[in-house]
């Protein structure tokens, strides 16, 4: 039986709406970081798991492919058939090394399979940027509906369905 550690959230140290990401702040954790991967390298087909706690099953771990690399904009998304759902959002997506190849961000409720994260070129700029935790009362960030995933047609996996562009909470 594994352990489960909880630990808190001291805040935002960065952010990239455009794509959709946040790195946040976590108090006291001494676990080592997954390495991250060349997202440029990713062809269809490659196997990829994606790790999450969709509807609070924490912990999960979804086998798939990717099945589309799609254009947004001067943007990038990765399809994937690695299901998520909402609670997975902010999880790694993994290539077969366990090197972060993305980040889970969206799917297409109404489709089969159709589920999508942002590449992992986004996080090393997002990195450099960290700086000191900012509170959330600080700084809260909000959704554009000129966001990454917004443009995809798709919706982030907090609880919305696909079907228009505009953000709904």
């Amino acid at each position: 039986v594994g352990h489960q550690f909880k630990h808190d959230i001291v805040g935002i140290a960065a952010l990239n709406t455009d794509c959709d990401l946040v790195l946040l702040g976590i108090k006291d954790s001494t676990a080592p970081s997954l390495p991250i991967g060349d997202s440029s390298q990713v062809q269809i087909g490659d196997e990829v798991y994606a790790v999450g706690n969709p509807h609070g099953l924490e912990g999960t771990l979804s086998h798939g492919i990717v099945s589309g690399i799609r254009q947004v904009g001067e943007h990038k998304l990765l399809q994937m058939t690695a299901p998520i759902s909402p609670g997975s959002s902010g999880g790694p997506v993994l290539n077969t090394r366990g090197e972060v190849i993305g980040v889970a961000v969206a799917t297409v409720r109404d489709g089969q399979n159709l589920n999508f994260a942002v590449p992992s070129s986004y996080l090393p700029p997002l990195l450099a940027t960290a700086g000191s935790p900012k509170p959330f009362s600080a700084e809260t960030p909000s959704r554009k509906s000129a966001s990454l995933v917004g443009g995809s047609g798709a919706r982030n996996t907090e609880g919305v369905t696909a079907g228009s562009i505009e953000w709904r909470p």
